[in-house]
């Protein structure tokens, strides 16, 4: 009875903090806002401070318990991937080494993991405005406040903002047009794959952003860390590469409660989910296919927008066609739907946020769930960036190749006028 009074208050403060966030974003919204981007990561930072100290005690099972094995199996020298349980670590070890050192300063686990988490999500509120197209002020504060990112950091730990800070990061390399860009994006790139393995859907972006002939550096930048990690497990970890290589190829997200997995369990009236199983290691390639299939038309629709409204389509289309679904998932996108957002990319965010607190902390049937899974999906559809599949001009940079040809360019054209009117 003490732990479910304990559990209900738990829950009634979360939900409190996270109206507050949901109202802040309003109110900041209509009334255009513009703090300084310092208030906002101060802002970013205590609030997701206060979410993991609500937290204490109810932090999700893998975050609380798996995450903390994996790390002090680290610790002990032993190989994360076969030491844990199936589906427990389908990772390369670069967070078990982090969380192996910080394990000497002995502070509990839920801390332990949460305060890099928490850390990174500092650095996402700057890089969010750094991103935005307008009112970087507005969208660093927007950040800072939403329920979703305070629920993933803050409530679950999940290591999830620490690679998207190496994407976002990517991104922002981007920007500048010279030689070493592209290469030192795909590092970063590299870095998030090392972290979880997801962020290798950045790898898209950056090369789409590369001009053909500089691809083999930005491969070879994008590789170097993971590459390095893996073949030097058996040093560290006593790994044996044959099988970590085979689980973290063999990596599955939960089946059956989210999107189209969803919906065809509700019309079998079969509600079979889970990480293996026929259906699902059936529909997780399925998944792959139309993934594969959406792609080109995502490198089309947006051929000449900016790589990051590139990379939210990217992973937009991502959401929808996944079969796998984890709810941190939801977390993906949003740094670049609020950098990038119109007003129509709230219809995406609202029902995400209601899916992920549903799940963190609520009650709902598997049914209830994916019918949240639908309207979330709905959402991402109808805030697809189609209005700004034309990146605005920029100016050149003066050290880009893009700068050099077209001075190039202009000093041949005064001699072809003098030669035509000779």
């Amino acid at each position: 009875m003490r732990a479910l009074v304990a559990m209900t208050s738990t829950v009634t403060s979360m939900m409190l903090v996270l109206i507050c966030g949901a109202a802040l974003t309003v109110v900041a919204t209509l009334r255009r806002w513009s703090p300084s981007i310092l208030f906002s990561v101060g802002v970013a930072l205590g609030l997701r401070m206060l979410v993991a100290l609500v937290a204490q005690g109810h932090t999700p099972l893998d975050v609380a318990s798996n995450f903390h094995s994996v790390a002090r199996f680290t610790a002990e020298g032993k190989d994360p991937l076969i030491a844990a349980l199936p589906y427990q670590w389908n990772f390369l070890p670069a967070m078990p080494y982090v969380w192996s050192a910080l394990l000497h300063l002995h502070l509990p686990w839920e801390t332990t993991d949460k305060v890099v988490v928490i850390l990174a999500e500092g650095l996402n509120t700057v890089l969010v405005a750094t991103l935005a197209s307008s009112r970087q002020r507005l969208r660093a504060f927007q950040y800072a406040v939403n329920p979703i990112a305070l629920l993933v950091a803050g409530w679950h730990g999940q290591i999830d903002p620490i690679a998207v800070s190496c994407g976002l990061l990517a991104l922002v390399c981007l920007r500048r047009r010279d030689v070493a860009a592209g290469a030192a994006a795909g590092a970063l790139v590299g870095l998030g794959i090392a972290i979880k393995s997801w962020p290798a859907l950045f790898a898209v972006a950056v090369l789409r952003a590369t001009r053909p002939a500089r691809w083999p550096a930005v491969v070879a930048a994008t590789l170097a860390l993971p590459v390095a990690l893996f073949v030097t497990m058996p040093v560290f970890v006593n790994a044996r590469l044959h099988k970590d290589a085979s689980i973290i190829l063999g990596y599955r997200g939960w089946v059956g409660s989210w999107g189209w997995s969803g919906i065809v369990r509700l019309i079998t009236g079969r509600a079979i989910v889970g990480y293996t199983g026929v259906a699902q290691v059936r529909e997780q390639r399925v998944a792959v296919v139309l993934f594969v299939l959406a792609l080109p038309v995502v490198l089309w629709v947006w051929r000449r927008a900016a790589p990051g409204v590139f990379m939210l389509a990217v992973l937009f289309i991502f959401l929808v066609t996944t079969a796998g679904f984890g709810v941190q998932y939801v977390y993906w996108p949003l740094p670049l739907a609020i950098a990038y957002g119109t007003r129509r990319t709230w219809l995406y965010i609202g029902p995400a946020a209601v899916l992920a607190a549903s799940i963190y902390l609520g009650h709902q049937t598997w049914g209830q769930n994916v019918g949240l899974s639908i309207v979330a999906i709905v959402g991402i559809l109808v805030a697809l960036p189609f209005d700004q599949r034309i990146a605005p001009s920029q100016p050149i940079d003066p050290s880009s190749d893009r700068a050099s040809a077209q001075c190039r360019q202009e000093t041949r054209t005064p001699a072809s006028a003098g030669a035509a009117t000779s």
